[in-house]
């Protein structure tokens, strides 16, 4: 990308950022000891569950046999919504637009609540396996490790920078001064990127969405025995992602009160936001043997952590819903369990195959279907008009101060990148060039609840065209308790006869699970479910 100078510089390229290019440290041999011990402690954990603590049928597999520890599931349940690109992406964005997207951290709470008391009952009443399904044991327990990993590295990074920044304060002076520190951003308009309305109204459908039916989550609450405990490792998952999210904003504040005179992407000595944090460690790596091992042991951590959750998820939906329902005999306990982990393995196989394309990628039954079908039309609308408008530049969101002025042999105060223009310390992030469609400018973090209007407008409208089905004859154990009140009340066969087809819907292991867990938990579990 073509940058320009603002004012009269001769001065050359090469001298402009040669502070910078003098950073030439590399890993040493205790960073590699540090990351190989980091992986060859996970691989431990893993081997352990594998050989001296089997799980013989699928329910133990799959659900822990219900008997799995508040601890290790919620820093299961944190470790596996933590990804490598949140701990990069977080610091990237606060260092270029400001703290207001931090807001996510505490709106993570209010999706918390809604999961626990809207949808989480629903699935710890059912105990459906082809949902919520993956090896649990050993994956709870590398993830509970890879979280301390993670928050070792992050908590390093910040102290480390800290210092290097020149203080707390000093980090809070540049950050106010630039116009950094920004939470309430009441400005109603849509069109603005990022704004107090547009992270928590529009952010909480979209994690709501994520988190309400999600495999990884709903998997780890129902192998708790009780439904309080789920909701507490809900509650863990909120205060582990503020956590993370506090880390990863402060983190992005410190980085950008050290280059705040002297910024390494507006000087093209990394390419992107994204590597900055990278780019800070290695500048001051050689104080503090090891450093580098650590962090790059917390972004593994967090990228593994989310692949294990995933495959071991997806291999209960590829047995259920892809062999077990084809077959007219279904497999034994002790083959489901060995295909599990053949089916684990091989989709493991499959993601790493797939990495080398990463490169390539850029930065009522009617009702429904025809609602869903809407829903993902408009949202590809929004989301490829929009991306071809940033492509071609026709998009532009306004950046905080970005300077250049402190490199050695530069006379010049800023520097700027078409695609991202340096703005004001308080301007409001608002695209560019109106002439783009409105619909276009929409922030992106409207999107989820775009969808969600647009998907239940349609499908009420194509329920009544169609008819609406008979809630007589809706199982109540299919709503979610708030919404059970508006059913027509069912007699005592009715409910009988509910409950059966649940029951005879379940494996045969799982069901001597459930009953299991209801005898050790009492009429007190019981009542709580219901």
């Amino acid at each position: 990308m073509d940058g320009g100078v603002e004012g009269n510089s001769t001065t050359e390229p090469n001298m402009l950022i040669e502070p910078l290019l003098r950073n030439t440290n590399y890993f040493d041999v205790y960073d590699y000891l540090i990351f190989s011990g980091l992986l060859f402690l996970t691989l431990i954990i893993g081997l352990y569950y594998a050989l001296f603590e089997k799980q013989e049928t699928v329910a133990e597999y799959l659900m822990g046999g219900k008997q799995m520890s508040l601890f290790p599931i919620a820093f299961s349940l944190i470790a596996s919504s933590i990804s490598a690109i949140s701990i990069l992406g977080m610091p990237a964005e606060v260092y270029t637009y400001g703290t207001q997207f931090a807001l996510i951290g505490g709106v993570e709470f209010l999706v918390a609540t809604a999961n626990a008391f809207l949808f989480l009952p629903v699935f710890f009443k059912l105990q459906l396996t082809t949902v919520f399904q993956g090896g649990i044991k050993a994956v709870v327990w590398t993830d509970t490790f890879q979280t301390f990993s993670m928050l070792a590295g992050v908590i390093l990074v910040s102290v480390l920078g800290t210092i290097k920044a020149g203080g707390i304060s000093e980090v809070y002076r540049k950050s106010y001064e630039s116009g950094r520190i920004e939470i309430f951003n009441m400005d109603p308009n849509p069109l603005v990127r990022h704004t107090f309305w547009t992270i928590v109204v529009g952010n909480f459908f979209g994690w709501l969405s994520g988190s309400s039916t999600s495999q990884a989550i709903h998997q780890r609450c129902l192998s708790l025995p009780t439904l309080t405990k789920a909701r507490l490792a809900l509650l863990s998952l909120a205060i582990g992602s503020f956590m993370f999210v506090s880390l990863g904003a402060y983190t992005g504040l410190v980085a950008y009160s050290y280059y705040q005179d002297c910024d390494p992407v507006t000087s093209k000595v990394v390419k992107k936001p994204d590597q900055i944090i990278p780019y800070f460690i290695m500048e001051f790596a050689h104080k503090v043997p090891g450093f580098p091992g650590i962090f790059l042991g917390a972004l593994f951590s967090a990228a593994l952590s989310t692949l294990s959750t995933v495959l071991n998820a997806a291999s209960g939906v590829v047995l259920e819903d892809l062999i077990q329902s084809r077959r007219k005999v279904r497999l034994s306990e002790a083959k489901a369990s060995k295909a599990l982990k053949v089916i684990t393995a091989l989709l493991g196989a499959l993601c790493l195959s797939l990495v080398t394309f990463v490169d390539l990628m850029g930065t009522v039954l009617q009702g429904a279907i025809i609602g869903g079908v809407a829903a993902v039309s408009s949202l590809a609308f929004l989301s490829f008009g929009s991306q071809t408008a940033i492509a071609a530049k026709s998009i532009k969101y306004v950046t905080k101060p970005l300077s250049v002025a402190g490199c050695l042999g530069s006379n010049s105060s800023s520097l700027y990148d078409p695609a991202f223009i340096t703005g004001s310390p308080f301007d409001n992030h608002i695209p560019l060039h109106d002439d783009v469609f409105w619909v276009f400018r929409i922030s992106y973090m409207y999107y989820p609840m775009t969808g969600l209007l647009v998907m239940i407008s349609v499908g009420v409208i194509a329920s009544y065209l169609t008819g609406f089905q008979d809630l007589s004859k809706i199982n109540p154990d299919l709503i979610s308790p708030i919404c059970q009140r508006f059913l027509p009340k069912e007699t005592e066969n009715e409910q009988n006869e509910c409950q059966t087809n649940l029951v005879n819907m379940q494996p045969a292991s799982e069901r001597q699970v459930n009953e299991q867990a209801k005898a050790e938990t009492g009429e007190e579990s019981e009542g709580r479910l219901l």
